[in-house]
């Protein structure tokens, strides 16, 4: 007899002895904030055979028994766990339980082909846009590259970090999407191993910023994952619409990102300087300057809004800014 499994859309508190189908959608590894060598848990996102989706949790007591026993991608039968509400900002999935696993619960690799393997649920960027608070779960985006910005570089917690800026246009309109630190690397990595032309980006868990009452999207370091010209049926249903509306392979727009990736930035945007940041070596100290440039404000203006917050508000303050460019479309 057939094993009969649990959907993810049916858990709910009060009951541990689920069995599911599942696939790891995505696994992550969050450090310790005091002890960043130090693992604090393991993160994932299960995805069942219906498309549903649940966040599922191993403590840091429990990591040395899984670690080894689950990989990102694979399939596996996995049964009893703990259901707790989830709180938070930036939820994974729309769940509102997610599971913890215990020292009992049972892994078993499985094979099938009938779980989604990427598991996108895409939001129009028209949509995105007309948030007007922050959006408490992460979403999936996909959209044309239509605007890029210089690679950028500021100092957070004595690191030296990455960012970019991307203009995204869909069927519905567009929207600015910041990458920061490792992430800059793999967008310039996939462009610089795809064709040259317009490329198509799809963007899986990333967060919803508004700041000054500006839209725009942010990847979250370790869940976000990046997809450049995935060959899914979005991405060719994105390509028909906007040739429909005009925005085909120009030979002006081939020859720009031609450039870009000989030179090994992103410098298809004009030069628009918009932070400097220094940072006092002593955490919990206000910061010692943050030269923001930004919309009409000047930069003393802009330092005393910041005032006296400490350190880490400031860079938070900081990354806020940093997702209002000046972007130059890409194409004709």
């Amino acid at each position: 007899m057939a094993t009969q499994f649990d959907m993810l859309c049916d858990v709910l508190p009060g009951h541990n002895s689920w069995k599911f189908k599942v696939r790891v959608l995505r696994m992550w590894a969050i450090s310790s904030l005091m002890k960043p060598n130090e693992l604090n848990s393991m993160e994932m996102v299960l995805i069942d055979e219906k498309g549903g989706k649940i966040h599922a949790l191993i403590r840091k007591e429990l990591v040395y028994l899984f670690q080894n026993k689950l990989k990102e991608g694979e399939v596996y039968k996995l049964s009893n766990f703990d259901v707790v509400p989830v709180v938070g900002f930036y939820r994974t999935t729309l769940h509102p339980y997610k599971l913890i696993f215990r020292s009992n619960t049972k892994v078993q690799n499985f094979a099938s082909s009938d779980i989604p393997i990427l598991g996108f649920s895409f939001t129009d960027l028209a949509e995105v846009a007309s948030y007007s608070v922050n959006y408490d779960y992460l979403i999936d985006v996909i959209g044309l590259i239509s605007g890029i910005s210089n690679e950028r570089e500021y100092i957070r917690a004595g690191k030296v970090i990455k960012m970019v800026v991307l203009e995204l246009t869909d069927n519905s309109g567009k929207c600015e999407c910041a990458l920061f630190g490792d992430h800059v690397d793999e967008l310039q990595r996939l462009i610089g191993n795809c064709p040259s032309g317009l490329h198509v980006v799809a963007l899986q868990f990333a967060k919803v910023k508004i700041f000054r009452g500006k839209v725009s999207i942010q990847d979250v370091m370790n869940t976000t994952r990046i997809f450049l010209d995935p060959e899914i049926k979005e991405t060719s249903e994105l390509r028909k619409g906007l040739a429909i509306a005009g925005m085909s392979n120009s030979e002006k727009s081939i020859e720009q990102i031609n450039a870009m990736n000989e030179v090994g930035v992103f410098d298809v945007c004009k030069e628009n300087p918009i932070v400097e940041l220094f940072e006092l070596e002593d955490v919990g100290q206000s910061a010692n300057k943050v030269n923001a440039i930004f919309g009409t404000s000047s930069p003393d203006v802009a330092a005393k809004e910041v005032g006296d917050l400490e350190s880490y508000e400031a860079l938070n303050f900081a990354e806020d800014t940093l997702v209002t460019p000046q972007c130059e479309v890409i194409y004709s």
